[in-house]
C-alpha cells in the first residue's frame, strides 16, 4: 500500500498500513530533499489511516491489552546517494517470559525445555533469534520485546536509524529495573550489538527512550535485572531416619545484569519444607544447604526450583529386637523331662553302690571310646582258657 506523506519541519513523516500479524507496512515514494524519513507508528489504524492521538506516545492512555514495549517512531536518514524509493515493514512483539526469577526446565536426558516466546506470525528462524534464555547468556540482559524490520534498500543507502519507543513503568517498576538499564541491541552476523539508548522522557505511564542504529535489522529492547536459575541440586543421603535432618545442597546463578537475592525453596513431594536467601552479584554463582527434619517415616522426593535433587528414604527411629539363631537359643527343661533326668542320676548312684559292696573295682571305661568291643571279646577268652586248664 502507498504511506501517507506529509513534510513536519525539515523532515519526512509517512504513515502505513496495520496487516493481520501485527506488522505496519510502508512504501516510501521518494522525494527530492535529504532530510530524514520518519515512519510513524503510534498512529496507525488497521484500515491504514492516522487516529487522532497527537501526544507524540507522551499520552497517558493505558489500554488494559497495551504491549510492554511498544514502538513510536522509526527516523530514516539515507546516505547522499541512497535511494529514498523503497518499502519497510515494521513488526514489534513482547517477549512474554519473565526472566527475573527463572529456573530452567528439563527433561529426562537433561534437555532444557523452557518455554520461549512465540510472536504471532514468528518463524522457526524468529524464535531462534529471539530465545530469552539465548540472549541473556549472550548479553546478561532480559529482553521485553522485540522489533523486527524488513526493507528493500540496501543497509548501505542508510546513514542512521533513530528508534523512539517506550516501555510501560509498571513492567520496570515490577522488576526494579531503573530506566537507565534499558537498552536497544541489534541483531548481526556476529551476535547482539548494544546501540547507544538514552531515556528522553516519561509520563505517567510510560518511560520514552531514544536509540540509534546504522541500519535495519531484527532489534530487542532489554533491562539490566536479575536473571536467576537453579543449575544443579543434590540431597547428601538417600536413606536416613526420622531423628536426622536431610539437606540438600543447590547451586543458584545469577545470569542477569544486576544484582539481586533469590529465595531458594526446597519442596518435599512439592511442599516448601526449607527456603535461604542467596544474594548475587550480575554473572555469579553461589551454592546453599536447605534442611529440613522429616516428621514421619516415607519416601520423599526432592526439588529446587524445578530442578531435582532426587529422592530420600527416610525410615523410623524404633530398632526391631534382635533374632537369636536356633542353634543359640536357651530353653528350660519341662517338669517331666526334670523328673527323668532325676531317675537316671539315683539309678546310676545305686549301680555304683552295689558294685563298691560285691567288692568289685569299677573302672570307668568309656563306652564310646575305639577298642571297647575288641577288649571284651580278648577278656572272655582269657576266662575260658583257665577254666579248662583247672579241669584237665
Amino acid at each position: 500500500s502507498t504511506a501517507n506523506d506529509s513534510s513536519v519541519g525539515t523532515e519526512t513523516v509517512v504513515s502505513g498500513t496495520r496487516s493481520d500479524d501485527g506488522s505496519i507496512s510502508f512504501t516510501i515514494d521518494g522525494s527530492d530533499d535529504d532530510s530524514p524519513i520518519t515512519l510513524d507508528l503510534s498512529a496507525t489504524d488497521a484500515d491504514g489511516t492516522d487516529d487522532e492521538d497527537e501526544s507524540g506516545g507522551n499520552d497517558d492512555s493505558e489500554g488494559e491489552d497495551e504491549n510492554t514495549v511498544s514502538v513510536e517512531s522509526l527516523s530514516i536518514t539515507p546516505t547522499e546517494s541512497g535511494s529514498r524509493e523503497f518499502d519497510i515493514s515494521v513488526r514489534v512483539w513482547d517477549t512474554n517470559i519473565d526472566t527475573s526469577e527463572r529456573a530452567t526446565e528439563s527433561d529426562d536426558t537433561g534437555t532444557d525445555t523452557t518455554d520461549v516466546s512465540d510472536p504471532q506470525g514468528a518463524t522457526d528462524g524468529d524464535r531462534a533469534s529471539t530465545d530469552p534464555r539465548t540472549f541473556l547468556i549472550e548479553t546478561g540482559l532480559s529482553p521485553l520485546g522485540y522489533v523486527e524490520v524488513t526493507h528493500t534498500n540496501p543497509d548501505s543507502d542508510i546513514d542512521s536509524v533513530t528508534f523512539r519507543f517506550r516501555i510501560r513503568k509498571d513492567a520496570l517498576n515490577q522488576s526494579n529495573v531503573d530506566p537507565s538499564g534499558v537498552a536497544l541491541y541489534r541483531k548481526g552476523t556476529d551476535g547482539w550489538t548494544r546501540l547507544p539508548t538514552d531515556e528522553i522522557g516519561e509520563n505517567s505511564t510510560h518511560y520514552v527512550f531514544e536509540g540509534t542504529s546504522p541500519g535495519l535489522s531484527l532489534f530487542t529492547i532489554a533491562s539490566a535485572q536479575p536473571a536467576f536459575e537453579v543449575i544443579r541440586a543434590s540431597s547428601r543421603s538417600e536413606t536416613l531416619t526420622t531423628s536426622e535432618a536431610v539437606t540438600v545442597n543447590a547451586t543458584v546463578r545469577n545470569l542477569g545484569g544486576a544484582a539481586g537475592t533469590y529465595t531458594a525453596e526446597l519442596r518435599a513431594n512439592g511442599t516448601v519444607v526449607a527456603t535461604s536467601d542467596v544474594d548475587l552479584a550480575p554473572n555469579s554463582s553461589r551454592t546453599v544447604s536447605l534442611s529440613f527434619t522429616p516428621s514421619d517415616p516415607g519416601e520423599y522426593t526432592l526439588t529446587v526450583g524445578t530442578v531435582s535433587a532426587g529422592a530420600v528414604s527416610v525410615q523410623s527411629d524404633e530398632t526391631p529386637a534382635e533374632s537369636t539363631s536356633a542353634d543359640q537359643t536357651l530353653t528350660e527343661p519341662t517338669p517331666a523331662e526334670q523328673e527323668t533326668t532325676q531317675q537316671t542320676t539315683v539309678a546310676t548312684d545305686n549301680s555304683s553302690q552295689t558294685a563298691s559292696a560285691n567288692g568289685t573295682r569299677e573302672t570307668t571305661t568309656d563306652a564310646s571310646g575305639p577298642g571297647f568291643g575288641v577288649l571284651v571279646l580278648i577278656g572272655a577268652f582269657l576266662i575260658v582258657i583257665v577254666f579248662f586248664r583247672r579241669r584237665s
